[in-house]
């Protein structure tokens, strides 16, 4: 999971806000019954829905292979479109219970990377 979210992170990077590492990632992450839902959220340039598809991982060569690592990683992998930027919904069903029926607990945060700091 957390190559396929590193990956996620990266497509926005470089294909969202094309290459500018100081732009804002929201993260959240929901552990409900069942499932870990991770939530990534950009304000930077939208994918047209023809260019969310991986090439054939046979294909050996740079780059191309994120969505293919994302998709892998996690069980149901959705792309919303926002007014302004992107929603990655990245949902894993886990084994046995997470949690208790009645609980769902809801975790965010906020990145801004600087070049200068990291």
């Amino acid at each position: 999971m957390v190559l396929g979210v590193d990956e996620a992170c990266t497509n926005i990077i470089r294909h969202a806000y094309s290459l500018q590492d100081d732009q804002l990632i929201a993260l959240s992450m929901e552990i409900g019954r069942g499932c870990i839902r991770i939530r990534l959220r950009d304000y930077g340039k939208q994918a047209g829905k023809n260019k969310l598809r991986s090439r054939p991982s046979r294909l050996i060569k740079p780059g191309g292979l994120g969505l293919h690592l994302i998709r892998n990683a996690f069980d149901k992998v959705d792309y919303k479109l926002k007014e302004c930027g992107t929603e990655l919904v990245l949902t894993k069903k886990m084994n046995g219970e997470t949690g208790s029926p009645n609980v769902k607990e809801k975790r965010s945060f906020q990145k801004s990377k600087n070049r200068a700091g990291g």
